[in-house]
């Protein structure tokens, strides 16, 4: 083979690789999630998490055994990152924010929520951190300066340690800052934090965003007329701020919004592939 013949053959073989080089990693990579989803669990992480996480010992075997698979692909994939003065992430730490981060995603098909496929670090502050200006969970009493949270469509989660401690071990006031963040990462993944997170079926995503639009409608009402709802009041902010309080309700407060609001119950159980009313009390 001449020179020229040589160089060509080199760039169409060069050529392939570079072609084949994303299915090979995205192989590789779902491999990888096959084994951490098989992995055994670690007997210390099961007796951390059923001291720190009320909800944790409620939770369905089947449930709990795909939660686990995920905490584990998650703490993989995911980048932890201390900020404002915090002197580490722990261990502890990432397996409270993974854990709960993967209830969400926990009852449904891998196909389906990918991991939170958008999300690249999760920052870590100590307590609340000033508004970078982004979606956020904030304190009420704050009016807005102070936050709890951020869901960044660039791939960040932004989060108080505080609060999640906080979050994971009151289990029916209806707040878990991990649970709206990371509902905001799944409404995000669906095109944008609209409320409406990605289906397949426009005529399931206009049924879902005509169901949420009449019950965020009711609870900007409730709070323009001073009357108390089951839900955050912060959820009457926006479309995609009640999709994300309306998940915590969900997850914390089930048996009160299946008898307030059994059609929002209904579309979240659909959606989550979760019924926490079945769930076994503590």
């Amino acid at each position: 083979m001449d020179r020229s013949g040589f160089s060509i053959l080199l760039i169409v073989v060069t050529g392939c690789a570079i072609a084949l080089s994303p299915a090979i990693r995205h192989l590789w990579r779902d491999q990888r999630r096959k084994r951490l989803m098989a992995d055994p669990f670690p007997s210390e992480w099961h007796t951390f998490l059923s001291a720190s996480w009320r909800l944790y010992d409620r939770l369905p075997a089947d449930i709990r055994r795909n939660l686990q698979g995920c905490v584990r692909v998650l703490l993989d994939e995911k980048r932890f990152e201390a900020c404002g003065g915090l002197p580490e992430v722990s261990s502890e730490m990432r397996l409270l924010i993974a854990a709960q981060a993967a209830l969400l995603i926990a009852g449904r098909p891998e196909a389906e929520h990918r991991y939170y496929p958008d999300l690249v670090s999760i920052l870590i502050y100590p307590g609340s951190f000033r508004d970078r200006g982004r979606r956020t969970f904030s304190l009420p009493e704050e009016q807005g300066e102070i936050r709890l949270g951020e869901s960044w469509a660039s791939g960040t989660v932004v989060l108080s340690w505080h609060s999640v401690r906080r979050g994971a071990a009151g289990e029916h006031d209806g707040l878990n800052v991990v649970f709206h963040e990371f509902a905001h990462q799944i409404d995000q993944t669906g095109g944008g934090p609209d409320g409406t997170p990605g289906f397949d079926d426009p005529d399931d995503a206009a049924q879902w965003s005509a169901l949420f639009q009449d019950h965020f409608d009711e609870l900007v009402d409730d709070v323009m007329e001073g009357r108390a709802p089951l839900l955050d009041e912060y959820g009457a902010s926006n479309p995609a701020e009640f999709f994300a309080v309306s998940t915590e309700a969900f997850l914390e407060r089930p048996r009160e919004m299946a008898r307030e609001m059994p059609d929002l119950y209904a579309a979240l159980a659909d959606f989550y592939r979760l019924d926490p009313v079945q769930w076994k009390k503590c």
